[in-house]
């Protein structure tokens, strides 16, 4: 008796199981085709925006080790008349400006619900493309945060670096380049004791002429550093100005 029982509960209730699935089936591929059509038929236009900021102006500062040796300008000792050639710092900190250039991107999609002239409602997809991490930037650093009294505050540098940029912040390990006017060796090597007079033709010098080829050269000096940049579409900026 309870078997029988049994056997009939089950044969009421798989149908019941059976119908409640079917029916739950059809509710979600229902939702599903909704949503196919929402994001697809009524979809009027598609826009794409950002491909011109993978190159960007920036702007940035930071500081750089000069890997060659470097000398201050020899100055005389009003003293003793000595000449005095001193080694400078080789940390060197500046200024930059230059242009970034992202070129990987990741996109993100958005959709914008709006009504057209007859009030009908439609769907426009923006697709961004947003620049992704790894750049190159090439620069130049026309502000030099040395001493006023160094020789390297006159220096304009050029270099490019290899950075990792997020939004409009990046940093770059950089490498640079410079001319700088330096001592000959010969002047150097006779007096880097700082004891010793300068003496052209008997008589004892007072000052040295800067521009005597004889004495100095232009030397180009290679330095590598760390730049903190901020960056910006310099394009884009100009045209919502002008649209005020």
């Amino acid at each position: 008796m309870k078997t029988k029982i049994k056997l009939l509960i089950f044969l009421i209730f798989i149908p019941i199981v059976t119908v409640g699935q079917e029916e739950t089936d059809k509710i979600e591929q229902t939702d599903v085709t909704e949503q196919t059509e929402k994001t697809t038929v009524n979809v009027e236009s598609i826009e794409e925006e950002g491909w011109n900021k993978r190159i960007s102006f920036f702007v940035g500062a930071g500081t750089s080790v000069i890997i060659n040796k470097v000398y201050e300008l020899p100055i005389i000792d009003k003293t003793n008349n000595y000449v005095i050639i001193e080694e400078s710092g080789s940390l060197k900190p500046n200024v930059s400006l230059g242009i970034v250039y992202t070129p990987f991107v990741y996109d993100i999609e958005r959709y914008i619900n709006y009504y057209d002239s007859n009030g009908d409602k439609k769907v426009k997809k923006i697709i961004e493309h947003v620049p992704k991490h790894f750049s190159v930037a090439l620069f130049i650093n026309p502000i030099s945060l040395a001493s006023a009294n160094s020789n390297l505050s006159n220096t304009v540098d050029l270099g490019f670096g290899l950075g990792w940029r997020s939004d409009n912040f990046s940093a770059f390990l950089t490498m640079e380049f410079f001319s700088l006017e330096q001592p000959r060796d010969y002047f150097i090597n006779e007096y880097k004791t700082n004891d010793n007079q300068y003496i052209i033709g008997g008589e004892v010098q007072t000052a040295i002429d800067v521009n005597d080829n004889s004495i100095f050269k232009n030397k180009v000096m290679t330095a590598f550093g760390l730049k903190i940049a901020y960056t910006f579409d310099i394009v884009k900026n100009y045209n919502n100005s002008a649209k005020f």
